[in-house]
Order: C-alpha cells, then structure tokens, then sequence
C-alpha cells in the first residue's frame, strides 16, 4: 500500500511539472500562429481561465499528496498567482506576445473558480459517503 501511494504522489509531481511545461510551451508559440484560438473578441481570457484553473486543480491535488500542510487550496492559488505573472513576464519576449494583466487577472479567477468547484464537490462527497465510526473510539 505504502508503495503504491508513493508512486501516486510522484506521479501527480510528474503531472503538475509536465502541464507547467505545456503551458511554459504555449506561451512561447509566436502570438501570429496562435490566431485560431480567437473564437471571439477576448477569448484569450477565457482559454486562460480554463487552463490555468485546471493547473491549480493539479496543484492541489499534488500538494495534498505531498504535503501535511493544510489549506492546500490557497498554496496552489498562490503557485498559479506566482506562475501566471512569471508566464505574463516570459511572453514579453515572445514575438507578437505581450504581457497583459487582464491575463493574469483570468489567470487567478479561473483558478479560484476551479478550486472553489473542487472544494464544494469534495465536500458533497464527504456528506454523502460519511466515514464510518472508528471501532476504537470510545
């Protein structure tokens, strides 16, 4: 058991590292050949909040697998706040890329949102399947 839950936790690490470095990736693609992703007006922001709300899901997921720490929510909103404004920075020196704070402002909101989502359906979960009563407890 423990060495399947040790090989859960580097394999949510790996996910967490491999999406960064997707999203690092896509940042990088020249602002000309990433036109087919303008659906409508400021559908960027909609794209950001989309996948920077799924990295803090991974985050999340990846920390409390990781960590004893609690409010593993607000670290991984605190990752993607840090990482988003490092992606805004980085796209400065792409061509026909350019920081925009609107970006990073999707970039958290998506982010809170997906983390708040989690959070509700985590808890219906918990009220629905109550743990059973521990027979050591007096």
């Amino acid at each position: 058991m423990f060495n399947s839950f040790l090989k859960m936790k580097w394999f949510l690490a790996s996910v967490l590292l491999g999406y960064t470095g997707l999203l690092v990736y896509l940042s990088h693609i020249p602002g000309k050949k990433i036109s087919y992703a303008n659906l409508f007006p400021h559908s960027d922001k909609l794209w950001h909040l989309l996948f920077f709300g799924a990295l803090a899901l991974v985050a999340h997921h990846a920390l409390k697998a990781w960590t004893a720490v609690r409010l593993t929510e607000l670290w991984a909103w605190i990752y993607v706040a840090i990482f988003g404004i490092g992606d805004e920075w980085m796209q400065t020196f792409v061509p026909r890329r350019y920081a925009d704070v609107m970006d990073w402002v999707a970039d958290i909101s998506g982010a809170a949102l997906f983390l708040w989502i989690a959070n509700r359906l985590e808890q219906r979960l918990q009220q629905d399947n109550p743990a059973p009563p521990d027979p050591n407890d007096p």
